[in-house]
This record gives C-alpha cells, structure tokens and sequence, in this order.
C-alpha cells in the first residue's frame, strides 16, 4: 500500500460510490482548509466539457475551448481536494484531464469515482466489494430479506439510529431495493438507514428515489457547517465563485463508526489518507 494524490473509487455504478466520495471529502475537509471541490460529471455527455466544467467550478473565466491550462496554471501552488465524480462515459477524456493536474499541481489531490479505472499517470485505485443484497423480484419476504447481509446492515443501523423498524414484509421490498440503489455499498446504506428514524422505510426511499440532497444529521456538539452530509451536492454551488463556494461543497456529516470498517479493498481510512490498490496500467 502507498500513499497517492489521485485515487479512484471502482464500483458497479449508482450512488453508493457517490456516497463514499462525498464522505471522504469530508473527512478531509479541515486537511485542505475547506477547499474540497465536487464535481458531478453524470449529466455531462460530451466529454470536451470536462475541463470547461471544472474551469466554471473553480470560478475561472476561460476563453479557450481549452481550459485545462489555465486550470493548471491556477491550481499550480493551491492545496485542493478536488473529486471528480461518475467518470465511467468519459473515461478517456477525464483520465488525460486527471493525469495533467496530477503532473502539473503537485499539491492538489484527486478523487474519481467510475465504474473502471481511468489507467492515468499516478491513479491508484480503491475497489469497492459490495454486501450482498436480495435479486429483484416480487414475494420477498422479512424472512427472505434478513439472510442478505446488505438488508441486516440497513435494519441493524436503522434501529440503532432510534428507528422503531419491526421490517414486515411490507417494507422488506422497499428496503431490499434501496441497497440494490446503493450497491450493497455499506457506507452508503448506513448514511441512508439513519434517515429512517425521521422519514420511516417508504418515505426514505422516496428521498432516495428523488435524488434529494438529503441532510444526514452528525452530532449536535459539531460545528454547524459539519452537522450535515448533502448526499446530492446543491446545484447552486457550481455557480459561486470558488472562495465562497468552500463551505457549500463541502458540508458533509461525520462518519458513523462502523464506516471505518467499509468492507472494501481497503478500510475508509485508507482512501481518506489516499492509499489503494496498485496503479492498473
């Protein structure tokens, strides 16, 4: 293991992975001084945006179709966590925009989640393995749902969150598909168990289904910006200049504890310090 500027976070898709992202961007927050800068690229389909995305994001006023150099240029002496996330369908073109920052901002650190690795100069990857959760399918039962490892996490945190979850075999389906939504990520399925309490099975899974930014209460002894994770970052982030931007892309909630143990290629902790598996290419 090593530790690394640029690591990518594999996984089979949806947002468990996403969930992990935002996560790690705020254990890191008080390391990079605030300065963590999301970027969801999973509505973006042409892949020569990439640069110009990042560019708006960082508050850059770029009058070239190419705006990597002038992020370079910026980002040259800047201490950043900058993420980079759902990068599967454009591959190619985030791996070259990743491996020039990488090369020429020796102080920025990235953070990429995709389906495959992006093969880049300096990428190490982190692999996510998933619980087990139930097929889909109609008649699942409680019973059924309850030997699936994914599904005993969601009930065993939901109720340690203060939930008063009986899981009938009315809410074992809905239960079931949200920890297919989230991959059978554990982390991802523990941020969305402790919203039970507040929201119920149903109402949870709507949220999700919604793709809310949903608020994921920390302690109430944390500082105000720290007590809550937005799992969807808000849209009006992107268009404040980067200074103000700092404490909005980054408000994030405290791990649970059971997090560090993220049953994955690597404990949490580890990506969160930027080691993972060895570079693929």
């Amino acid at each position: 293991m090593r530790t690394s500027r640029f690591v990518t976070i594999v996984g089979a898709g949806g947002v468990g992975k996403t969930t992990l992202a935002i996560a790690v961007g705020h254990q890191l927050m008080e390391s990079f001084d605030g300065a963590v800068v999301f970027v969801d690229l999973s509505m973006v389909s042409d892949s020569g945006l990439v640069d110009i995305i990042v560019a708006s994001l960082l508050g850059l006023s770029v009058q070239s179709e190419n705006a990597a150099p002038s992020i370079a240029a910026f980002l040259r002496d800047k201490r950043i966590l900058l993420i980079l996330d759902t990068c599967e369908h454009l591959v190619e073109s985030v791996a070259t925009f990743a491996s020039a920052i990488f090369a020429s901002a020796p102080k920025v650190h990235l953070l990429a989640t995709s389906r495959e690795a992006l093969q880049a100069n300096g990428e190490h990857v982190y692999r996510l393995d998933a619980l087990a959760y139930p097929p889909e399918g109609t008649g699942l039962t409680a019973e059924v749902a309850r030997t699936f490892p994914a599904v005993q996490l969601f009930v065993e945190r939901a109720r340690a969150s203060g939930a008063q979850l009986h899981f009938s075999d009315d809410e074992a389906p809905v239960v079931a598909n949200m920890c297919r939504r989230l991959d059978g990520v554990a982390l991802a399925i523990e941020l969305a168990a402790r919203r039970v309490e507040a929201y119920g099975v149903h109402g949870t899974a709507e949220l999700l289904d919604q793709r809310l930014a949903l608020s994921w209460l920390g302690p109430r002894s944390a500082p105000l910006r720290r007590r809550q994770l937005l799992l969807v970052p808000p849209v009006s982030c992107a268009v404040r200049p980067f200074e103000e931007r700092h404490s909005c892309s980054t408000r994030r909630d405290r791990l649970p504890d059971r997090a560090q143990r993220h049953p994955a290629g690597g404990s949490l902790h580890q990506v969160s310090k930027g080691t993972a598996g060895s570079n693929p290419s």
